[in-house]
């Protein structure tokens, strides 16, 4: 009977312990969830305000062209 009683004493401590590492575990991986979904957010906002595409020059960019681009190339470029 004892030696039965030892082998439950023995199999709930490695039951405490194991469910302790769990719990550390579950921890460390809730923080990197929190990290992750951060990240993801930041992400999502970074593209939402993302710079427009550049502009290409339509012809050969001379003295009177230089200020003008146009519109239709830049549009089509997003």
């Amino acid at each position: 009977m004892r030696e039965l009683l030892d082998k439950i004493d023995t199999l709930q401590q490695l039951v405490r312990e194991t469910t302790e590492r769990l719990r550390e575990q579950i921890t460390l991986l809730t923080e990197q969830l929190v990290a992750a979904e951060d990240t993801l957010k930041r992400l999502e906002i970074t593209r939402e305000r993302r710079p427009k595409p550049p502009v290409r020059w339509r012809g050969p960019v001379t003295a009177e062209s230089d200020l003008i681009y146009s519109r239709v190339d830049a549009n089509t470029l997003m």
